[in-house]
């Protein structure tokens, strides 16, 4: 038997599983009826011979012959309806699973774009302040202490939901390095952040794609535009990054979702 309550980690329930819980329960009732019937008949034709009353045998026996027939006719019905249960139950357990494991890889695709992502940018701002200061010891503390943070199991669900510029700008934060936004304004991360206008990103408050000047303008992302040359805006730093991350964490993460990997 199948009811909607058997539905799993509180998934809605199936038309399906509703449907053929309904169908169970009318086939249920059905035979409860019937029963009924046959014992009121039987009831009735005792207390007629128990008083001496004539009974017509025949007109007996044909009422008998049509409620027991329903009755059988009804508990068939039943013994289909538990099988083809047993069949959905089966089939959308199934289902379950293959969406459980649908969701579980998209979302270890996310984490390693993500971690290969972040790991390369903060790697590049690593550089670039090592270029700055000759401090090649620092640097190599410094991408050990990266790794060792995006391979800590407990920044997981951050790497997975967040958008990767909130990441770099957390990651670079912990570490003590200075962002430059505009070393990642050609990347692909960035251009989608771009295009879904991702709250909170360096990248949405641009009207142009970052780097990629010959793609048409987001309409949205323009305002009132005084004649002449668009002055560029100035791109939020690391901390505006995280506040933004910290007080719209829903936006971010739909957006984020929405995005997917860039194909």
């Amino acid at each position: 038997m199948i009811t909607p309550a058997s539905t799993l980690e509180s998934e809605p329930v199936d038309p399906r599983e509703a449907r053929a819980a309904q169908r169970r329960a009318a086939a249920e009732r059905l035979r409860v009826i019937g029963m009924a019937l046959s014992e009121a008949m039987l009831a009735r034709v005792s207390e007629a011979m128990k008083a001496g009353e004539a009974v017509d045998t025949g007109a007996v026996a044909l009422e008998y012959a049509r409620l027991s027939r329903s009755v059988r006719q009804t508990l068939a019905l039943e013994a289909r309806f538990d099988a083809a249960g047993a069949d959905l139950a089966k089939a959308l357990a199934d289902e379950r699973t293959a969406r459980r494991e649908r969701a579980e890889q998209a979302r270890a695709d996310r984490i390693q774009f993500n971690f290969d992502c972040v790991e390369a940018a903060v790697g590049e701002a690593i550089a670039a302040e090592t270029d700055r200061t000759g401090d090649e010891a620092r640097a190599e503390r410094l991408n050990e202490r990266l790794l060792e943070q995006l391979e800590d199991p407990r920044e997981e669900d951050e790497i997975a939901d967040q958008p990767i510029s909130a990441l770099i700008a957390r990651v670079c934060e912990n570490l003590g390095v200075a962002v430059d936004w505009s070393l990642w304004e050609d990347e692909d991360w960035a251009v989608a952040e771009w295009r879904a206008g991702l709250v909170g990103s360096p990248y949405a408050a641009s009207s142009h794609t970052p780097g990629r000047r010959d793609e048409p303008e987001r309409p949205e992302a323009s305002g009132p535009e005084e004649p002449g040359l668009r002055e560029p805006p100035e791109l939020p730093n690391a901390p505006e990054i995280l506040r933004a991350a910290q007080t719209r964490p829903g936006a971010l993460q739909e957006a984020a979702l929405a995005r997917g990997p860039p194909g």
